[in-house]
């Protein structure tokens, strides 16, 4: 508990010190066609964050993060920090995502096995190589969803904070108290970083997440949703944990469908998320993120309670795709509607 406390605290500092650095030497995020916040916002959060684990790891002598994962998120740190100055191209952002990706799984062994039983009779289990390249798919997939979520002050980091302290819950409840005390480590340092970022605390952000954040967030959260699924000592169904991953996971499903029906990349920039189309039929900030927050609670509070329900893996599996369709038909609605109140502006 002291050190939950002890690292909050930390972020909590540190982030006034880090913008203020941020500004001095021009580490912001400039508004354009696509961001259109308004003003020169530092993108130090994921930076903060962070460092936030480094003192935790020197708090607890080293028994909290794996050295693996700590040494894989400095170089997801350090992309971001390179591409919120520089502007990378998205396939050498991609490029990067998937030599991690590897790294994880070839130097720390951490990957899918099994999918559960989502088809019926035993669970699916894959051979090494298939694991392998499903596993880094699926980390390049939650990395860059959580990127795509990360578009209003305070979104990303309320959904990430639901996702992490339900997963410390779920490990504390079934005794593995050092991933717990990781996991609420991370909600501390997220509830920090919303202090900032949250329009329920400010007028407006004072700092983003920026690319470091969204991306390092989304290994960790990868990586310690394959932990808790794998293994005859899982704490969690893979299913489930589709469940926990919840709206950002959904929302890129929807997007990049509906990209590629459109005839283009899925991995482009747009303004065709769900918060982009919420925005444009007049909703506030505030509004989107606590109504796309109460729609990720509800994801998770499935996932929460079906963690152990390996018996009902199969309609489990099958209700969260059903949901993900019409989930796509009202976005898609939605997106239609705003178009036709633009042309109607003209």
């Amino acid at each position: 508990m002291l050190t939950i406390i002890a690292t909050t605290l930390f972020c909590f500092l540190v982030i006034p010190f880090l913008r203020q650095i941020a500004l001095t030497v021009g580490l912001t995020d400039k508004p354009d066609t696509r961001k259109r916040h308004l003003g020169e916002i530092p993108p130090v959060g994921g930076i903060a964050i962070f460092l936030t684990l480094v003192v935790g790891e020197i708090l607890s002598s080293g028994n909290l993060l794996p050295s693996t994962l700590l040494a894989l998120c400095l170089a997801l740190v350090i992309l971001g920090v390179v591409d919120d100055i520089r502007n990378l191209s998205a396939m050498f952002r991609l490029c990067v995502q998937i030599v991690v990706a590897l790294l994880m799984v070839v130097f720390a062994d951490v990957r899918i096995e099994s999918v559960g039983s989502i088809i019926g009779g035993d669970a699916l289990e894959f051979g090494y190589i298939t694991s392998l390249l499903f596993t880094v798919m699926c980390t390049v997939g939650v990395i860059n969803a959580i990127n795509m979520i990360d578009g209003l002050d305070g979104l990303s980091g309320s959904v990430l904070a639901v996702t992490f302290v339900s997963l410390g819950v779920l490990a504390g409840v079934h005794g593995e108290t050092v991933t717990a005390l990781t996991l609420f480590m991370i909600t501390g340092s997220l509830l920090a970083f919303l202090f900032y970022n949250s329009r329920l605390v400010r007028d407006k952000a004072s700092i983003f997440l920026g690319d470091a954040g969204s991306m390092m967030l989304g290994l960790i959260l990868v990586w310690f949703l394959v932990e808790m699924t794998q293994g005859s000592d899982r704490v969690l169904s893979p299913v489930a944990a589709g469940w926990m991953f919840g709206l950002p996971l959904m929302d890129t499903v929807a997007v990049m469908v509906g990209r590629i029906l459109n005839k283009r990349s899925p991995f482009e920039a747009g303004r065709d998320h769900l918060h982009h189309r919420l925005k444009n039929r007049g909703f506030s900030v505030n509004s989107v993120v606590l109504t796309m927050l109460a729609m990720h609670c509800a994801l998770v509070l499935v996932g929460t309670l079906n963690a152990a329900n390996t018996d009902g893996e199969t309609w489990l599996f099958w209700l969260f795709v059903t949901l993900v369709i019409v989930f796509f038909a009202i976005s898609k609605r939605l997106f239609e509607l705003s178009n036709t109140e633009l042309l109607r502006v003209k």
